[in-house]
């Protein structure tokens, strides 16, 4: 008596199988097979400084607005105990930067 083997395809094989379809038609379709997510590039800015008194000596708790000449929005900081001060997060534009003394 004859035995016949029936070739039974493994999880491996048929995975396989799938993923080589898969990426054929990927490489058809005109997109890499294996693609990765891209992360947009940010064009935000911020802005820095310190404010100081004609003696060079720091000003704290001055209030410091930074508005898009663009937008005519209105960015706003407050300087710490040393003068400085940052605004960050600002879009892309040219800035009028005014500072106000408490």
């Amino acid at each position: 008596m004859r035995r016949r083997f029936l070739h039974r395809r493994t999880a491996i094989q048929r995975c396989f199988g799938l993923g080589l379809l898969i990426g054929i038609f990927a490489l058809i379709a005109g997109a890499p097979p294996f693609a990765t997510i891209a992360h947009a590039q940010s064009y935000n800015g911020t802005i820095v400084g310190t404010v100081t008194d004609t003696a060079g000596a720091a000003i704290p708790g001055v209030k410091v607005t930074a508005i898009n000449s663009g937008t005519n929005s209105n960015y706003i900081a407050t300087t710490t105990g040393s003068g400085s001060y940052s605004i960050p997060q600002l879009p892309g534009g040219a800035y009028v930067v005014h500072a106000e003394a408490p």
